[in-house]
């Protein structure tokens, strides 16, 4: 019987040829950052106006309820 010892470590099993040194992996996630994100396409416009609009669906009722505070507080103090 022999025994099967398991390892907490997580083992990779990836062959070294299949393992990219760290320059590599370096250089290939500079090329890749270098690239150019063209902002006037209508897919990045309307992503941009979804994201917009529920910024405004959650701040506004905040920021409405404290100005509210705000001018009771303002009315109780004079």
């Amino acid at each position: 019987m022999s025994e099967k010892k398991t390892s907490s470590v997580p083992q990779d099993n990836l062959g070294l040829s299949a393992k990219m040194s760290h320059e590599e992996h370096h250089l290939k996630t500079i090329q890749s950052e270098m690239g150019v994100v063209d902002h006037e396409t209508p897919e990045w416009k309307e992503s941009e106006k979804r994201l917009v609009r529920k910024l405004d669906m959650t701040l506004m009722p905040m920021v409405w309820i404290l100005y509210m505070f705000n001018y009771l507080d303002r009315n109780n103090i004079a």
